[in-house]
Parts: structure tokens; sequence; C-alpha cells
């Protein structure tokens, strides 16, 4: 065979084997909507949990990914201990964590913790995401959409937390 050839056979291969990958790798995640947050996390049989109208929490402990939404909008004094559930949550997995940034994106990384944490509030729906995997990391980062029920868009922050802080958080159980 000529070079021609096989040089076409070979970008061919490639080609399949980039498609292939290409359909594993998205028939390997589903999309959950967490109090109107949307995002993609690896396909398992875990599902959404609703505490309270504001609070939900998705615990994936096999693939390693923990999502908490908080939703203060009309929030009550009926949902204080929700909102003190996540800022616990929150605080007793920001320990000593250093900022890493991919890809235009921000996250914590905590090498006491050996995992990875994203802090976003977007028209008040306070979203906390931690895994072990930074890939995973930066799926659901890349994914996550906002169901915004009014035009206030003012409110959009995301939270780098360098220091520890639990120091600065009180601790309820």
């Amino acid at each position: 065979m000529d070079t021609k050839k096989v040089l076409l056979i070979i970008i061919a291969f490639i080609c399949i084997l980039g498609c292939y990958n290409y359909i594993i790798m998205e028939n390997t995640y589903k999309t959950i909507t967490i109090n109107e947050v949307m995002t993609t996390v690896p396909i398992s049989n875990v599902s959404v949990e609703n505490s309270t109208d504001h609070f939900s929490t998705y615990e994936d402990l096999k693939n390693g990914i923990k999502i908490y939404v908080f939703d203060d909008d009309n929030a009550s004094l009926l949902d204080v201990k929700e909102m003190f559930n996540f800022i616990t949550i929150r605080d007793e997995n920001q320990l000593e964590v250093i900022v890493e940034e991919d890809n235009d994106y921000s996250f914590n990384y905590s090498s006491s913790l050996n995992e990875y944490t994203y802090l976003n509030n977007k028209n008040n729906k306070n979203i906390f995401v931690i895994t072990k995997d930074k890939d995973d990391m930066l799926k659901i980062i890349k994914t996550i959409k906002y169901n915004i029920t009014n035009n206030d868009s003012n409110n959009d922050y995301q939270e780098k937390i360098i220091e520890d802080t639990v120091k600065y958080h009180p601790q309820f159980n």
C-alpha cells in the first residue's frame, strides 16, 4: 500500500475513535435540577433530595460528588436551620483551601480533605459543590444553569475562600 492510503486509514481511524469517545462521554452524564439550578453529573442512581422548599442536596458517594443548594429567596425564620446546615457544610469543607483556575473557572482545592469545592450565588441560589475529581468539578461548573425567575442579575458573585472559614462562622449541631 502506498503511504497516502495508509495515512488516510489512520486519519479515518482517529476520527472514528474521537467520535466514539465523544458519544461515550456524553452518555455517561445526566442533568439534574436542584432548587431551579441545573447541572450535569456522572450517571448514577442517586437523586436530588429536597429537605425543604429552600434546601436541597445531591450526594453521590460512589463518584465523590456532593451538591447543596440553599435558595434564600423568600426564606423565613422556619428555614434558619437549613441555612445553618448549608453554612456548616460549606465551612467544614473549606479547610486550608487554595484557589485553582482552569479554563476561566475558579474553584478551591483542599489538600487536607483531598477535595475540590465551588461556591457561587446567583439570584439568591447559593450552590456549593464538592468533588474528589477535578474533571468532574469542571464538568459541573461548566454546565451550571440558573432558572432566573426575575431580572435581578446584580447579585451574582462567586466566593473564593482562601482562609479557614470555620474560624469565622459558628458551628451549629
